[in-house]
């Protein structure tokens, strides 16, 4: 292999890398910021269902609609960081030694635990599961049940 060709893959491994960062980073944040929005959502829906529960139930449709958005946002950021991997990858198996495993397919190989994409998968539907019972315990009380 060239010196030329070796140096675009030591270049494209670091442009991989960075890329990897910054989506893997922004994922984390923005699962973060769905924790802290969904935290004021309950709190709101408490605090609205001693006064209104009409303004509950939209509290909850509210909360429901932020895990939609919030599960396609994780999906996009999960598809930027897998680009980075598989850059990374490719650069890893030319550049290395063919005998050294590759740590981002070793990953992709681990047994018996959840990916990031499940577990984030699994808030969203718990959240989503209690913003419906909240929207019909809320609407329950607003036509005249009581439960």
């Amino acid at each position: 292999m060239n010196d030329t060709h070796q140096d675009c893959l030591k270049l494209s491994k670091e442009i991989g890398l960075e890329w990897f960062k910054v989506h893997a980073d922004q994922r984390l944040k923005a699962f973060n910021f769905f924790l802290l929005i969904a935290g004021f959502c309950i709190g709101g829906f408490f605090t609205a269902l001693s006064v209104s529960p009409l303004a509950a139930s939209t509290i909850a449709f509210v909360l429901g609609a932020i895990c939609i958005c919030f599960k396609y946002l994780d999906r996009r950021t999960a598809t930027l960081v897998k680009h980075g991997e598989e850059l990374l990858s490719y650069c890893l198996e030319r550049i290395g030694d063919p005998e050294m495993p590759n740590p981002i397919r070793l990953a992709d190989e681990c047994e018996g635990t959840l990916s990031y994409r499940q577990i984030f998968n699994t808030v969203f539907l718990i959240f989503g599961i209690m913003s419906f019972g909240g929207m019909v315990f809320s609407l329950v009380r607003v036509f005249g049940y009581k439960v």
